[in-house]
């Protein structure tokens, strides 16, 4: 944690540094923010894609003469400094390598647990979810957005709050991973005492490969350290085949319907009469639809310290601002979490209530001409995708009209045909639905389902297309379905920049 003094800052980022008293200089924290670094911080110069933090060193150092600079040897603009802001900056030969290293550091020094979350989609929900729960009288840092790579890993465990002097009760770390390798260097840096992982779909695969390896990677995070102590979402079907790899410390999320009603502690699959006997707790949970919006979450809590009773020790329904089954288990999975990291039911209840849905994830609102937008576009994978369709097949939207926006799922690598063709099945369950597909992947599908286009009539359809090389905002010259009365669903993946199609219903719909 800091404080570190300069010396130990440039020993931990392996670089050099002229400046002559390092060891009288105290660091309190990193930032990568030109105008916001603070004196006694280290600017961290990151090449971007937009921008090359390394043309802000000389005003940094000129405004901040107490703060250090990371910078690479590369920089050409290096020998142009004045030689006593030269003095301030540590070069290395890597930023981001050598800022990892500096966060590792860091990480050996904390008093507090880190949770680490990962999976294949699901997390940055997850993380906000547990974020709310652990918070209330108790101090929670987290991942900044999504900034879960190589450098926001990095930039979080880094981040000044954590401090000697008014240090966090634990840390939720959201880690993403798009390439072989990379859950293993996460988790040496960040080395979480606790292990969260969301759903395991096809994920990142023009750099993971196929579904298999991206789920072996995404599996190292609970297989990395046996003294991590793992949370299990049961309801997910490729952790669920891997229960036997359960250990005492670890805790189970279980559907209430998937208990083994003659042995109601016992985890299909795993052939102990009682787990709890190997120190294992256990969390069932029951959703029910409440309203468009949302969703109503029944928890029953056996933790392993009560073993010899057979009832849960809590019993309580918690209402989840957010639709969808998918919604509903990452909420049971970020509250198995917090009752195993010792939050009692009535912190966690009154916790819950400073809960805010991160932006553009299955945020569904009602617009002030009636109609229903469900925004969903911060990102998609076939999982993802899927379960928001999903949500559209609920019984009190059955007979409402449909827009849907699907935007093309990127980063699937060879293998993308396949999954967008995936899609089929749950699109050709929808009734009176406006589909419109955009993006060249997204051109297979709407291809495929014209095939039958005779069948359109009678499940209430409209198709249409439209290429990334314009705006997606052209569909609204086709639609003749009244928004008014709608159910909007926008989904793709980031780089489709579907929150305009967003901004355009919300203009629409005044």
């Amino acid at each position: 944690m800091w404080p570190l003094t300069g010396s130990e800052v440039v020993a931990a980022c392996q670089g050099s540094c002229a400046y002559p008293t390092l060891d009288d200089l105290e660091i309190v924290g990193t930032c990568t923010d030109s105008r916001q670094v603070q004196n006694n911080q280290l600017f961290v110069a990151i090449l971007g894609e937009k921008h090359d933090g390394h043309n802000f060193v000389a005003k940094v150092l000129e405004s901040t003469p107490h703060a250090l600079a990371l910078v690479a040897e590369s920089w050409e603009g290096l020998n142009a400094l004045p030689s006593h802001h030269m003095q301030r900056c540590i070069v290395v030969s890597d930023v981001t390598a050598s800022l990892r290293l500096l966060a590792r550091r860091l990480r050996e020094r904390f008093s507090f647990p880190v949770i680490g979350i990962g999976g294949s989609n699901g997390k940055t929900t997850t993380k906000e979810m547990l974020f709310a729960l652990l918070s209330g009288s108790y101090r929670v840092t987290k991942t900044a957005k999504s900034e879960n790579g190589f450098l926001g890993l990095a930039m979080t465990l880094s981040h000044a709050t954590h401090s000697l002097s008014y240090s966090p009760h634990a840390l939720v770390l959201e880690i993403g991973i798009d390439e072989t390798g990379a859950m293993d260097e996460h988790c040496r840096v960040g080395s979480p005492d606790w292990a969260l992982l969301t759903a395991l779909g096809p994920e990142h695969l023009a750099g993971l490969g196929n579904w298999e390896n991206a789920i072996e990677e995404e599996y190292r995070l609970f297989d990395f350290s046996p003294r991590t102590r793992r949370i299990w979402q049961a309801a997910e079907p490729v952790l669920r085949q891997r229960l036997s790899a359960v250990r005492s410390g670890d805790t189970v999320v279980i559907p209430h319907s998937d208990l083994d009603s003659s042995a109601p502690l016992r985890i299909p699959g795993n052939s102990d009469a009682d787990i709890r006997i190997r120190g294992i707790s256990v969390l069932t949970f029951h959703c029910e639809v409440a309203d468009d919006i949302v969703t109503d979450v029944e928890l029953r809590w056996y933790p392993a310290s009560s073993q010899c009773n057979p009832n849960p020790v809590w019993h309580h329904s918690i209402r989840v601002p957010l639709p969808g089954l998918h919604n509903a288990s990452n909420f049971a999975l970020a509250a198995g979490a917090a009752l195993s990291l010792g939050r009692t039911p009535r912190e966690i209840c009154n916790a819950w209530k400073n809960f805010q849905p991160p932006a553009m994830r299955s945020r569904i609102s009602t617009l002030a001409n009636g109609c229903l937008l469900y925004d969903d576009c911060y990102n998609a994978s076939p999982e993802s995708m899927k379960a928001a369709l999903s949500v559209l097949k609920r019984v009190d939207w059955v007979e409402k009209p449909k827009i849907v926006f699907l935007g093309d799922m990127l980063d699937l690598g060879d293998e993308s045909r396949k999954w967008h063709l995936e899609l089929l099945d749950s699109l050709r369950d929808l009734r009176d639905v406006h589909l419109c597909f955009f993006g060249n992947a997204m051109y297979d599908v709407f291809q495929e389902l014209k095939k039958n286009e005779s069948d359109f009539s009678q499940r209430r359809w409209k198709i249409s297309h439209i290429p990334p090389s314009e705006s997606p905002k052209k569909f609204f010259e086709e639609i003749q379905t009244p928004f008014s009365s709608a159910v909007v669903l926008v989904k793709g993946s980031r780089g489709m920049d579907l929150g305009r199609v967003v901004s355009a219903v919300e203009e629409l719909c005044r």
